[in-house]
């Protein structure tokens, strides 16, 4: 809509200009018009000559700041989307470590193994967390910087407030004094809240996201 509008625009002065430049071609060799008389319409043809400029130079700067907004915009979300996915790389690992110490405690064959040992893969298994919330951080901070060039500050401020709700879900720190089966036990509950949140950020930010960037190619 806008690009048409531009061009119309475009077209409509170029088509201004080249008639005046006609006619001020015209009245000076043809009607011989004396040298007040193309000095006065001398300066009209400068002065619309100026202002044609000049509105062609606005409509082209503005047309350029909205491409720059648009690309810098794009930029960030590609950034958002790409943070998300190392927060969600983290978070399927976390999984499975959470899924193999499970495995060794409950299977018999495993029992040959010292019970510290497993304590310090369940503690190891706390230890990923705190790669998960790192990688959760840099998703907040890409999904601030895109919603500033964006203009979406005020989507963004409940994004950051269920952000940080997955922050203190992800703080099992509490954790780390019990053995691996009670710590097992209090990652399971809190998965209960984590992953839900999770599937929110991928389905309500992340496909949305990715939709418009389909959407503007």
């Amino acid at each position: 809509m806008k690009e048409k509008l531009f061009n119309k625009l475009g077209w409509i002065c170029l088509t201004i200009f080249s008639v005046l430049a006609a006619i001020y071609m015209i009245a000076s060799y043809v009607f011989k018009l004396d040298s007040d008389q193309i000095s006065v319409l001398t300066n009209l043809f400068l002065a619309f000559a100026t202002f044609t400029a000049a509105c062609t130079a606005v409509l082209f700067f503005t047309d350029w700041r909205e491409q720059h907004d648009k690309s810098i915009s794009n930029k960030f979300a590609w950034k958002v989307i790409d943070s998300f996915d190392l927060f969600d790389i983290s978070f399927m690992n976390f999984l499975k470590s959470l899924d193999d110490l499970e495995k060794k405690i409950e299977n018999p064959q495993s029992f040959s193994e010292e019970l510290k040992n497993l304590d310090r893969e369940a503690l190891i298994l706390l230890i990923e967390t705190k790669s998960m919330k790192f990688n959760l951080s840099n998703f907040r901070e890409s999904l601030r910087k895109y919603s500033v060039y964006s203009s979406k500050e005020d989507w963004y401020k409940g994004q950051e407030e269920k952000i940080y709700d997955l922050f203190l879900n992800l703080n099992l720190d509490h954790l780390e004094k019990n053995d691996s089966k009670h710590i097992i036990s209090g990652i399971k509950s809190s998965l209960d809240k984590i992953t839900p949140q999770i599937h929110y950020f991928e389905h309500e930010v992340i496909d949305k996201l990715i939709n418009e960037l389909k959407s503007k190619n």
